[in-house]
């Protein structure tokens, strides 16, 4: 295969497009991040200025008071670099990152830079880069998991789920999809040594992931009393019917992958759970014509609308979710 070679960097031109993409998403959280003080961010940037004034137990123990938060992957972040680098700096880094992977997917499935570019003004992706950054540690190795195969994979999801536990309603259905086979195959005695691996792997990460089961079980108390039960599967329904015109061959697929997503709004509620069936939507439509149709288009065209306004939040009053509802 020949391969097309970058002028100025004189790198294959597929690594110098993530390269230069990633580095403006760095640049652009630079300067944006110095903005957002309030909402989230006044309890992140609280965490972190005093993450290294304690002993580590206390430490956790002053982070899950703060944060109201359980998951060890954020909190280990927070440990290991804010002793030698701002919290900006760090977090744009992540953004810059988090860019490359969801680029480099988009790259292996072909999509056109047509549709990846609007996704860069997107709100949901805003939210991920500013406001949830314990959820973008989260799906910044769900999505590392979704680009590696073998014993990497379940250790990137095991690391997704201990940095946000809603991550969980990806994984699970994911796994499943992946897994089933090799069940299947152990059921008929003809289960390979790598479906072996496999099957120990998933064990580990089990185990790995079952201390902050006390954790979910709190959070789903928490949130399950708020829930206006089938009043909040009405946005997540509306990205699985999209799902479903572009699945194509993988319909059954598709609506597997979505309902945990339905069910966990129904349960605990839509708003915190909607940005699960976007990403689901666009994992499938995004593979179709490049990604150039009509359901890429017109919600692009909305979330980029809503991102505008999120940014303009942030810079004018120091918190992207000033005066948006859900």
């Amino acid at each position: 295969m020949q391969i097309y070679y970058n002028k100025i960097f004189l790198l294959p031109k597929e690594y110098s497009a993530r390269i230069i993409a990633s580095s403006l998403v760095f640049i652009f959280s630079l300067l944006i991040y110095p903005h957002y003080t309030l909402g989230d961010q006044f309890f992140y940037r609280n965490f972190y200025a005093s993450a290294l004034d304690f002993g580590f137990i206390q430490s956790y123990i002053y982070y899950q008071s703060v944060l109201g938060s359980a998951e060890p992957g954020y909190f280990l972040l927070i440990r290991l670099f804010s002793g030698f680098i701002q919290k900006d700096i760090l977090m744009s880094f992540l953004n810059g990152f988090l860019a490359y992977i969801l680029i480099f997917w988009a790259q292996k499935n072909k999509v056109s830079w047509l549709a990846i570019t609007p996704l860069f003004f997107n709100f949901y992706l805003f939210v991920l880069f500013f406001s949830a950054e314990r959820l973008k540690l989260g799906i910044l190795f769900l999505m590392l998991a979704v680009n590696y195969a073998g014993p990497r994979r379940f250790i990137f999801s095991a690391i997704s789920f201990i940095s946000h536990v809603q991550t969980m309603v990806l994984i699970v259905n994911w796994m499943s999809l992946k897994v089933l086979p090799i069940l299947k195959s152990l059921l008929h005695g003809r289960l390979k040594k790598s479906g072996w691996k496999i099957l120990l792997l998933l064990g580990v990460s089990l185990l790995l992931v079952s201390p902050l089961l006390t954790h979910v079980s709190r959070k789903f108390d928490a949130y399950s009393s708020r829930s206006r039960g089938f009043f909040e599967l009405f946005k997540p329904a509306i990205f699985l019917l999209l799902t479903l015109y572009y699945a194509k061959r993988e319909f059954v697929g598709a609506i597997l992958m979505h309902l945990p997503v339905l069910f966990g709004a129904f349960l605990l509620g839509g708003d915190r759970l909607v940005i699960f069936s976007y990403f689901i939507f666009l994992s499938y439509a995004l593979k179709i014509s490049r990604g150039i149709n009509t359901g890429v288009a017109i919600t692009s065209i909305y979330f980029l609308t809503q991102g505008l306004l999120y940014i303009y939040n942030v810079i004018q009053h120091g918190d992207g979710f000033y005066g948006i509802a859900g």
